[in-house]
């Protein structure tokens, strides 16, 4: 009886009584240890610091009691979402801690967009009157945010509130590769093609429109005869070279790339989901099928993957695949096969979506 009193008081000593999640006093400790181990072998190591956006309006219309199941819902989206090796915590009120070991900050992004995204379905089957409940993030990774865990946790904090602050009713979201609204790490560099600007126009000199006459001082200026302006005409009346049409990275999701839409300004696609590369992170999919073979993950989105095979015509149009990505467990799905695309080295690349 003495050894159970002491387990039970050894876990309400580690553990939030609310969530179930590990408490500030553990996160305290653990951090310094998973910084040092990162720091011992030379691995990374991402900070993630959440929040849930409008708790107090929830509280204030609805109750303590509804403020208390969204947190636990909160802490219900954690642990089926992460892996076993990460760490999460509650850490005040409404704010929680991720260490995510081995993870840089693609990967951590991929992670937290993938809660927020499992959270806000989890909100609309409570059906709340109340819009736009959802977690806010704010993501530092040793060693290249800072190698100090004060510097990274306040650099988290501040990635935070600069996501609450830019808008949400203006989309923005870190890591956004279309336009980078906000920015939650240093972005990588990037090259590009700075807009031409139209050459200056050149003033005709006054030695070469000035007439002299000996003896009479100083060259008077004259203005340029009519016949002179075509050869002194600036270099902006060159036309200027034509544009090229954009290419299209990939076919709309449902058509066929044999058969390609004809390219009109008026049709833009628009994709659902944001796709994550995952090239050069070994990731690959096991296809199910009568022989079993695997294939390279190109990338993957919340709607579904893009694979890299050799032989795609004896693909059937739906079929069993197990995922395996760095940062998840092998995930069992089924996807239908939505476009084929023509890729380099022989090879081609497979777009699917999920099925289930």
């Amino acid at each position: 009886m003495e050894y159970d009193e002491f387990k039970k008081l050894q876990i309400n000593a580690a553990t939030d009584a609310l969530t179930g999640l590990y408490n500030r006093r553990l996160f305290d400790e653990y951090s310094e240890k998973e910084l040092n181990r990162a720091k011992r072998y030379g691995q990374q190591l991402a900070f993630v610091i959440l929040d849930v956006h409008k708790l107090k309006e929830v509280n204030d219309r609805r109750g303590h009691l509804l403020g208390d199941q969204i947190l636990q819902l909160a802490a219900t989206t954690f642990t089926k979402t992460m892996r076993a090796s990460d760490f999460a915590f509650r850490i005040g009120g409404d704010e929680f801690a991720l260490l995510l070991s081995e993870t840089d900050p693609e990967q951590a992004n991929t992670l937290c967009r993938r809660i927020r995204a499992q959270y806000e379905n989890d909100i609309r089957e409570l059906k709340l009157d109340i819009v736009g409940i959802s977690l806010d993030f704010g993501i530092a990774v040793y060693p290249q945010d800072g190698d100090l865990k004060r510097t990274l946790l306040g650099l988290a904090d501040k990635r935070l509130y600069e996501l609450k602050n830019a808008g949400r009713e203006s989309g923005a979201t870190p890591f956004s590769r279309r336009g980078r609204p906000l920015e939650t790490f240093p972005p990588r560099e990037e090259k590009e093609t700075p807009p031409r600007e139209p050459a200056p126009r050149e003033i005709p000199k006054p030695r070469e429109t000035a007439t002299q006459t000996p003896g009479q001082g100083p060259a008077r200026e004259e203005p340029p005869s009519r016949e002179a302006a075509p050869r002194e005409a600036p270099p902006r009346e060159v036309p200027p070279a034509p544009r090229r049409p954009p290419v299209p990275t990939s076919p709309p999701i449902g058509s066929s790339f044999t058969q390609p839409l004809p390219r009109s300004p008026q049709r833009v696609e628009h994709r659902k989901f944001e796709r994550v590369s995952l090239a050069g992170t070994k990731s690959y999919a096991i296809l199910a099928e009568a022989t079993q073979r695997n294939a390279a993950i190109v990338d993957l989105s919340y709607g579904g993957v893009a694979l890299l095979l050799e032989k795609p015509d004896d693909l059937p149009a739906q079929f069993n695949a197990i995922l395996h990505v760095p940062i998840l467990p092998p995930v069992r799905v089924v996807l239908h096969k939505a476009y084929t695309q023509p890729a380099a080295g022989g090879r081609s690349r497979v777009g699917c979506s999920f099925v289930s």
